[in-house]
């Protein structure tokens, strides 16, 4: 049993209660019956704060004022701009928006926060509140409102898409997975920027991070959502998928390719979307053979997981197979 240390837990307590006020009522901005859909200022706020950072840690080069976002900002606004990317370098971007726990944290309250909030009663670090207040002002008038509006287009654009699908999706993907939904509706925070893969997700509880920046062809959002939710099905150390992989390797004295389990998770949620829109006559590509996510696997998986999609063969016989065809 994992034992927590009492500081960490009297903070996460305290945390909790300090925002219980702020979070009542926090109402999606559209809801299906699977999915809830929230547009948070803050959560948007903060991963274009990250994202920005990130882009010229990554180009010494890079000016601010020759980002053609930050253009139109004046002088005074450019230097809180400045100071809030500045603390973002220093403090935030080298952890990771998934695996990071004070990260996960911060995601976590911030998605719970109304537009308007008193921050005397939230216990986030000081310096970071101190940051955010400085950049709201700015981000509030020359970014949010083209965030804001194209994170509603997206939503609405799939809304009756995923209404359609949903049922059909997650039950063939338990059913594929072999392993239960949460109770809960899966919550989903739409936001311009998420993390460098477009997409992040927690799973306890279950908690989707999906950006509207870029999207790809017909359909790709929908392979997306489908895809971060069946993280609570599938991942590297639980659930059905896992189980067989381990027990395989164990039994057959064979090595696990590296996030195999991962693999198998990109073809069922891209396989599952594919077919759901070529009923409604859309020619989809899965997105990781698209982009060529897990390219050295995607033959072999086609081969002998395509099997099991289609009631031929079991789980552990169509990862055997797998796994045997894949050995170095």
């Amino acid at each position: 049993m994992r034992r927590h240390h009492p500081i960490l837990v009297f903070c996460l307590v305290f945390i909790c209660l300090s925002c219980r006020g702020q979070q009542k009522e926090r109402i999606p901005f559209s809801s299906t019956e699977r999915f809830g859909f929230y547009i948070n200022k803050w959560l948007n706020q903060h991963h274009f704060l990250y994202k920005v950072a990130e882009d010229l840690a990554k180009d010494s080069s890079l000016q601010l004022v020759a980002l053609p976002d930050f253009q139109q900002l004046s002088t005074a606004d450019q230097a809180k701009a400045a100071e809030a990317l500045a603390y973002y370098q220093t403090h935030i971007i080298d952890k990771n928006l998934l695996f990071n726990a004070e990260l996960a944290t911060v995601k976590a309250q911030l998605s719970q926060l109304p537009d308007q909030v008193s921050w005397e009663a939230t216990s986030f670090e000081a310096s970071l509140v101190a940051v955010w207040k400085i950049f709201d002002p700015v981000y509030e008038k020359y970014f949010w409102p083209s965030h804001k509006a194209k994170n509603e287009k997206v939503v609405r654009q799939h809304l009756d898409r995923i209404t359609s699908f949903e049922d059909r999706a997650l039950t063939r993907l338990s059913q594929l997975a072999q392993a239960e939904w949460p109770a809960a509706k899966i919550r989903v925070d739409v936001s311009f920027y998420a993390d460098w893969a477009g997409a992040y997700t927690s799973t306890k509880p279950l908690h989707i991070v999906i950006s509207t920046a870029t999207l790809g062809p017909e359909g790709d959002w929908i392979e997306m959502l489908f895809h971060e939710a069946s993280h609570s099905l599938i991942s590297g150390r639980r659930g059905m998928v896992a189980a067989t992989i381990k027990e395989i390797a164990t039994e057959s004295d064979l090595s696990i390719p590296r996030q195999l389990w991962h693999a198998v998770l990109f073809y069922f949620a891209g396989t599952v979307t594919q077919e759901l829109l070529m009923e409604e006559g859309v020619d989809y590509e899965r997105y990781m053979l698209r982009e060529k996510v897990f390219n050295q696997y995607y033959e072999k998986l086609d081969i002998h997981m395509k099997s099991y999609l289609e009631g031929e063969i079991e789980l552990k016989v169509a990862l055997e197979r797998l796994m045997v065809s894949l050995q170095k």
